[in-house]
């Protein structure tokens, strides 16, 4: 880990139902991106977990961040969210991280100011704190960080994640992380000192295409439309019963097209029969993949929604 460059952050494993134990200290999780700041004595310089930098498209934030933190150095851990409603909105602050042009990063500062939420600190004033425990270095993070409305550390539930977890699907909200209160911050991505139990999401998808198993349903290929293109964002099972299916199977024959309908596929290792984007589902998922794609999609039925109505706000790798 170096000042000023960018590195994998510690994240949390998956985990199916939230626990209680005093071990443990509870956050809620934030519907966002995550951001590292690194505050050096020449400025601040933002990157995701992607390791690409940010610094350009949030500069409503960067005098924030110097004129709030106790210290001339510093790296940050946090969450950057827009709130719509009182409620972090996925959709917007990914706007505000895809934008590339200066007209349109001054507009969406306008239309859509980033609240960054804290939950660590892994380095401060040329001491390196990972080896600390995360108790340790919330401890810090309270000394270190001067909060404001823009500047939030995120609050601690201790022991009772099942309490908490009831009160974020209340409010709709994405998820609780449990977190070890003796870990140490350890890069590279994913260890299981932090968990995460996670609320499911719905969203309607168009299918684009779908594959075949003994002469059965198997899978949907799923899209959504950007700009006038439609993009692949997943494949779910094809769960319906033998009548259902087929019907369903019958009909999707009579939409059968030749070539791939989605923009953003070139070549597939199996074979799919493309359909014209007509049928639309509604599906549950976990959360959005780095790629932007759907974590553990079922289905919960169809929608009437049309399916040009099926809108994403970044483009699928």
């Amino acid at each position: 880990m170096k000042l000023g460059e960018p590195f994998k952050p510690m994240d949390p494993v998956l985990i199916n139902d939230i626990f209680d134990d005093n071990d443990w200290a509870y956050q809620v999780k934030w519907d966002g991106v995550r951001m590292l700041a690194h505050l050096t004595n020449d400025g601040v310089r933002l990157f995701n977990k992607r390791l690409n930098e940010r610094t350009s498209q949030y500069p409503e934030l960067l005098p924030l961040l110097k004129n709030s933190v106790k210290a001339g150095e510093a790296i940050l851990d946090g969450e950057f969210i827009v709130l719509k409603k009182g409620k972090p909105n996925f959709y917007d602050v990914i706007r505000r991280d895809g934008a590339q042009n200066e007209f349109s990063i001054k507009t969406l500062q306008r239309e859509l100011p980033v609240n960054y939420m804290l939950f660590d600190i892994i380095y401060l004033d040329g001491r390196d704190l990972r080896a600390w425990s995360w108790e340790e270095r919330q401890a810090q993070l309270s000394q270190n960080v001067i909060e404001s409305d823009r500047l939030v550390i995120t609050d601690t539930v201790d022991g009772e994640g099942t309490a908490l977890f009831h009160s974020v699907m209340q409010h709709q909200l994405e998820g609780v992380v449990a977190k070890k209160r003796s870990s140490k911050y350890i890069l590279g991505g994913k260890n299981k000192l932090w968990k995460k139990a996670k609320v499911w999401k719905k969203i309607d998808c168009v299918i684009g295409g779908y594959t075949l198993s003994n002469k059965q349903l198997a899978a949907f290929l799923l899209g959504g439309y950007l700009d006038g293109q439609f993009y692949y964002i997943g494949k779910v099972n094809a769960a319906f019963k033998a009548e259902e299916q087929k019907k369903l199977k019958t009909y999707l024959e009579s939409i059968i097209r030749y070539d791939c309908p989605f923009a953003n596929m070139s070549k597939v290792s199996e074979t799919v029969h493309w359909v014209k984007p007509e049928l639309v589902l509604s599906v549950e998922f976990l959360e959005w993949t780095d790629d932007f794609k759907l974590r553990h999609p079922k289905i919960i039925g169809f929608s009437k929604a049309a399916s040009k109505e099926c809108r994403l706000v970044i483009v699928p790798d």
